[in-house]
């Protein structure tokens, strides 16, 4: 059959298909696994070490100091008041005194969040937040599985928030962009003072120093604050969305006619998050308006892998990524009856379809979620499709192309 799209057609409507797509029949789960699943964003071998705690060293011959009176407190006291600490401040904590080191090495979720999120502090130090999410909150999020803004699985921790979010909306939702302070006070309509009391991120970047290039300097840049905070807390002020966008349209820069394009371009991102949408649809590739990706060295600074840990559970649920996605996001062209056969409608535009494939294809499942996702989708299903073919014909049912229509 030489015409490729009735040749798709022909095997997704064959009884072949339907057999080998159908996870049921595959006994062999680790089988299955390499075949239509990828490690998640957040599997333990995606998140790299960081160096340990400096240890603290005392004389010989002097008495180790304690923490004073917190130390008359019972230990389980002593914990819940750790438990409004920021990470940093526990390991200011840490770093006082033994007793205090071994106090804070007892505390179960910091024991936790160290294993499980070695990087937590350094991304943590990297991004110059001088205040995070306490302890509280992070193990509130440890123990939440899905993404905050969109409800599908959540592989990352948005730093300056302490939300989990999913790649797709860390990346592509302009409630987690970072922004400028004068342009949060500008867009939103509030004054200095009220952004200031946001998350202050305070990140550096590297550049090639003037007139000899072997040598790089950090320069800071503007303090940041997460757009999702700055929109909030002007809705909670003026009330509704109408009203903001009356009082905080003349602070737009001029979009007229002759006027400078960064200006019309800023004016053109003020109305855009003004009219942004905390909760995001169910595939964040299709948020209206437009969709500037953020770099991929800025989003690993405001992102660190998050893992979900299951309440009363010591091992984390692991969450996989569709290898079928990510075959059908490599192919030049994909045919009209695998977009449908993955509920994509093929008389979109060539570009919508890539954006829909891509969010699927950054998209984390459970791995029940996982099995029901493969049955609608046209690229697992054809991975699937193809090896039992060939481990058909490897063990001698059949020549290879017994299945294949002709």
């Amino acid at each position: 059959m030489s015409d490729p799209a009735e040749y798709a057609k022909a095997i997704i409507s064959s009884k072949e298909w339907a057999w080998a797509t159908n996870p049921f029949n595959w006994h062999d789960q680790d089988e299955l696994r390499r075949f239509v699943a990828l490690d998640g964003l957040d599997e333990s071998s995606r998140l790299s070490s960081t160096t340990l705690l400096t240890p603290i060293s005392f004389e010989a011959g002097t008495q180790p100091s304690g923490p004073g009176t917190l130390s008359t407190l019972p230990l389980e006291i002593m914990f819940k008041v750790m438990d409004y600490l920021d990470i940093s401040s526990v390991e200011a904590l840490g770093q006082t005194c033994k007793m205090a080191r071994s106090m804070i090495k007892k505390h179960p979720t910091y024991k936790i969040l160290i294993k499980l999120v070695p990087t937590l502090r350094s991304a943590v130090e990297k991004c110059g937040l001088q205040e995070s999410a306490c302890l509280e909150d992070l193990a509130e999020e440890l123990h939440y599985p899905y993404c905050r803004a969109c409800g599908h699985q959540g592989t990352e921790l948005f730093l300056p928030l302490g939300e989990r979010v999913c790649f797709n909306c860390s990346t592509l939702s302009p409630a987690y962009w970072c922004m400028a302070v004068p342009d949060a006070t500008a867009a939103f309509c509030l004054s200095e003072a009220q952004v200031r009391e946001f998350p202050i991120l305070k990140l550096k970047e590297r550049f090639w120093a003037a007139n000899n290039f072997l040598k790089t300097v950090n320069i800071d840049r503007q303090d940041l604050v997460p757009a999702k905070a700055a929109f909030l807390t002007a809705m909670k002020i003026w009330g509704n969305r109408k009203t903001m966008c009356r009082y905080a349209a003349p602070n737009d820069p001029d979009d007229a006619f002759d006027a400078h394009p960064d200006d019309a371009f800023l004016g053109a991102a003020y109305r855009f998050l003004r009219n942004m949408q905390v909760k995001a649809p169910n595939d964040p590739s299709q948020l209206d308006g437009p969709q500037p990706r953020l770099p991929e060295f800025y989003a690993n600074m405001i992102t660190v892998p998050f893992p979900y840990l299951p309440k009363g559970k010591t091992e984390i649920e692991r969450r996989f990524m569709c290898r079928g996605c990510y075959w059908l996001a490599q192919q030049p062209r994909v045919e009209a009856a695998m977009l449908k056969y993955s509920d994509i409608n093929p008389d979109f535009s060539a570009q919508r379809v890539k954006q829909m494939i891509s969010g699927r294809r950054n998209t984390s499942y459970s791995w029940e979620e996982l099995m029901m996702h493969i049955r609608g989708c046209a690229g697992a299903g054809f991975l699937m499709y193809q090896h039992v073919i060939e481990r058909d014909y490897e063990y001698g049912l059949g020549n290879r192309l017994f299945w294949r229509p002709q």
